[in-house]
């Protein structure tokens, strides 16, 4: 038994560890620029956006919780890559990451080199709602002292 729970523990610990690795940086070629833009101008670039299902994985008593990626998207507008930064659930990554690569983008070109990847965080919040959990855009998002906690869903320490 002693045995047993000794080899649990240790993978616990291991898959841990392997949860902690970062996720590689998306490749720019040499002549790729990064143009980095606010959060709210880059919803509002956006023609097409899809919101992310609440994963069936997720434990509701993490709810409600907030998750942060860093998107790339191209001179054309398609989506290259996300990034997850902070997610406090890796279903929650799992969810984000597929719903995020069919955005699309209108990029202005003014003042800005003939190929740049534009690059922003993107916020999502999960709360449980009337039919379960949903997923809030940040203007229909509570201020956290809204939250039912009193602290931002996700945010270390304590408090």
């Amino acid at each position: 038994m002693p045995t047993t729970l000794s080899l649990s523990l240790g993978m616990l610990v291991l898959s841990a560890l392997v949860a902690a690795i970062p996720a590689p940086r998306p490749q720019v070629s040499a002549p790729s620029v990064l143009a980095s833009v606010h959060e709210a101008r880059f919803r509002r670039m956006a023609t097409v956006t899809v919101r992310p299902e609440c994963p069936a994985a997720m434990p509701r008593d993490m709810l409600p919780a907030v998750a942060v990626v860093q998107a790339y998207a191209a001179p054309d507008g398609h989506v290259l890559a996300v990034e997850p930064l902070e997610i406090p659930h890796p279903a929650l990554a799992q969810a984000i990451t597929p719903a995020v690569m069919k955005w699309r983008f209108v990029i202005p070109r003014e003042d800005l080199p003939a190929r740049f990847v534009t690059t922003a965080k993107l916020t999502f919040y999960f709360a449980n709602g009337p039919g379960g959990c949903t997923v809030l855009h940040p203007s229909e998002a509570p201020s956290y002292r809204d939250w039912p906690s009193g602290r931002v869903p996700g945010a270390r320490g304590t408090g």
